[in-house]
Parts: structure tokens; C-alpha cells; sequence
């Protein structure tokens, strides 16, 4: 019975948790309060979504492109009030040549009349596909703290 009657807000952030990327641990009834938890909490955003390249599909071992498509395809099958033009879109992982062999793979696949359509800018570390421009972050630590941290310093401050 919780949210009964409760409006959901927007998101403001959204992250895609690629295979190879540290996890946030699961929020527990005490999180809040406990600093030392690194969970969703712990994240410089009000109102965070999280996806994560696991259960049903964690067998099928994504390319770094058709993680990009799960990511794009989880985003639009999201109720489109809870997406706004403030949203922001990040893909964390610990390859470090991620957005490099998303693009060698999609150009390696597509076809001319492909959709979506996806460009990619190596320099900004973003894929763009529609409306949606979604930011590359790369950690290089196994710990969930530094993960933090590296999420944080990309986010706009609330």
C-alpha cells in the first residue's frame, strides 16, 4: 500500500549500470541514516531511476552497442510524464573504451535505413538517439564509494 495516492515526481537522473560496473547496494529500511550505506542515497539527486544490465537479459552478454539499445529501449518504455527535458542519462561502466566499441560495433551492424539512429561524440563521451543524449561515465575502482563519488562530480548540483 505505499505511494497509494501519491503522485510520482519526474526523474531527474537515470543511470544504466553496464554488466561490468560496480553496484549500488539495495536500499534498506535504515539507509538513510547510515552513511556508510552506499546505496541510491548516497547519490546527489532527489529522484534517481536505476537500470541495470542484469536478471532476464544478464545471460545474453550485451555488445557495449546493444547495451546502449537496452538502455534507450528501458528509457522509452518508461511512463513519459516521469521523463523531462531536465532528465539527465548516464551508462556507467568500467570499460574504458566503452563508447569507442559501441561505435565500431553499431557501424559494423547498421544498415542504412537502421533506426534508431545513434551518433556518438568521442571527445563529450555522449551517444545521442533522439531526443535522448546519454553521458558515458567510466570508473576505474572496483569500490561502490569511489562509484559515488565519480557519479556525483558528474551530476549538477540540487
Amino acid at each position: 500500500m505505499r505511494n497509494r495516492g501519491k503522485k510520482k515526481q519526474p526523474y531527474d537522473l537515470v543511470l544504466y549500470f553496464d554488466a561490468c560496473a560496480s553496484r549500488l547496494k539495495p536500499c534498506t529500511n535504515s539507509c538513510r541514516n547510515n552513511k556508510e550505506y552506499m546505496c541510491r542515497h548516497r547519490l546527489r539527486s532527489p529522484n534517481p531511476l536505476i537500470f541495470r544490465h542484469s536478471g532476464e537479459l544478464s545471460f545474453l552478454h550485451l555488445s557495449d552497442f546493444q547495451v546502449i539499445l537496452d538502455f534507450i529501449w528501458k528509457l522509452t518504455h518508461t511512463p513519459p510524464k516521469l521523463i523531462t527535458p531536465k532528465t539527465k542519462f548516464f551508462i556507467v561502466t568500467r570499460d574504458k573504451n566503452f563508447l569507442r566499441d559501441a561505435e565500431n560495433g553499431w557501424d559494423a551492424k547498421r544498415k542504412k535505413r537502421t533506426q534508431p539512429k545513434l551518433s556518438f561524440n568521442q571527445d563529450l563521451r555522449v551517444v545521442q538517439c533522439n531526443s535522448f543524449i546519454i553521458k558515458i561515465i567510466t570508473t576505474h575502482s572496483d569500490s561502490v564509494v569511489d562509484l559515488i563519488k565519480t557519479i556525483n562530480n558528474v551530476l549538477p548540483r540540487y
